[in-house]
């Protein structure tokens, strides 16, 4: 039996909630009988996301330049990237390529594969709009509506399928919902790992103006909770010189924030908490809450674009907080009083079967959309 060819390309498996989306779907799709996996990496980054030995792995640096030192143009790094997959995984063409992330697409516009997906994992306009006004912003929607406009989009929520018609005006889009492989997680779950004897809240997210773990400290310690800790769990970058600026001034307090850093498997971190708490002001789709609500942790989270409100549905709006210190301050103590409001069922749209599903009828189907 020839079995079908799927490719995902990424930037790089380093580590965070794109990536594991990734790795999950391909390990999903993989044990289908008649698909042959592959993901390809285009940036010179450490793989940290685990995976199994059946899922080939590809690592390319497109990250190259001339004899005048100059970046090659993403038309010669994708012509690098049809003549790796040509030579090293298929002489014809894959039956299913997903391109993951702009800087993917941007170098896959010019593919001529006949079924060829570009899965938007963010929020566009608060991505690429935040700061941009006038002029500026004007040319920004232009351009991602030149990008995107020919090609075929999957976007991980209603929300960033939203978000790409009202503001950048496309149309060629559809809704497949990133989701969680529950036997992988459980069994994540429970590797031994040493974790706080102190109850604790916890955040799992690299440390960005996104995920404005900021906010989450300033309401955790307004919050006057003494009986149980917090824990930011995610990889230091420069904004964490705020976070240690904020405790500098609440000494004592301070104690009870811990800041542990990276973890190449927060599960365990997760699975033993009190709680988990989402405080960004925008996501895609935040795989991480997913994670939380299918190991039965209480969760909450800012009412960000996208993705939360879909995730908890309208049976349980009581989960979601405004994006204030204040308000995020007010559900914490709910949290922390009343935990067992916010156990919240993981729906099917977003059970790995369910997603293997609808990309899998792009393999066999490839004119569905």
């Amino acid at each position: 039996m020839k079995k079908k060819i799927i490719i995902s390309i990424m930037p790089h498996l380093k580590g965070g909630g794109v990536e594991k989306v990734v790795s999950v779907l391909s390990e999903g799709l993989n044990k289908f009988e008649d698909c042959d996996v592959h993901i390809i990496t285009i940036k010179p980054f450490e793989n940290l996301i685990p995976l199994s030995k059946e899922i080939k792995v590809h690592a390319l640096d497109t990250n190259l330049r001339n004899l005048f030192k100059q970046r090659v143009s993403n038309k010669t790094k994708f012509q690098l990237i049809a003549d790796y997959i040509k030579t090293n995984i298929t002489a014809d063409e894959p039956d299913l390529v997903l391109c993951h992330q702009e800087t993917v697409s941007k170098i896959m516009q010019y593919c001529s594969y006949k079924n060829v997906y570009h899965v938007v994992h963010s929020n566009l306009t608060n991505d690429r709009l935040s700061n941009a006004k006038g002029i500026k912003r004007f040319l920004r929607v232009r351009k991602i509506h030149r990008l995107y406009r020919n090609l075929n989009v999957i976007c991980v929520s209603k929300g960033v399928e939203d978000d790409l018609k009202e503001t950048f005006g496309l149309s060629n889009t559809r809704v497949i919902y990133n989701a969680i492989s529950l036997r992988q997680l459980e069994k994540s779950a429970s590797e031994p790992l040493s974790l706080p004897e102190k109850p604790y809240f916890i955040n799992v997210g690299n440390f960005s103006a996104a995920k404005r773990q900021d906010r989450l400290v300033e309401a955790y310690l307004k919050s006057g909770i003494q009986d149980i800790d917090l824990v930011l769990l995610g990889e230091h970058t420069e904004r964490i010189a705020k976070i240690e600026s904020l405790l500098k001034h609440h000494p004592k307090a301070a104690k009870r924030v811990h800041l542990p850093g990276f973890a190449s498997n927060p599960y365990p971190w997760i699975s033993n908490s009190c709680g988990f708490v989402l405080s960004s002001d925008y996501e895609g789709l935040p795989t991480v809450l997913l994670e939380s609500i299918a190991l039965g942790i209480p969760t909450i989270s800012t009412d960000c674009k996208s993705g939360p409100r879909e995730i908890f549905g309208s049976e349980f709006e009581q989960c979601l907080c405004p994006l204030t210190i204040e308000g995020l301050k007010e559900k914490i103590i709910e949290i922390s009083k009343s935990p067992e409001k916010f156990h919240v069922p993981l729906r099917e749209e977003f059970t790995l079967d369910y997603m293997c599903h609808e990309y899998y009828q792009l393999v066999i189907n490839p004119k569905a959309s």
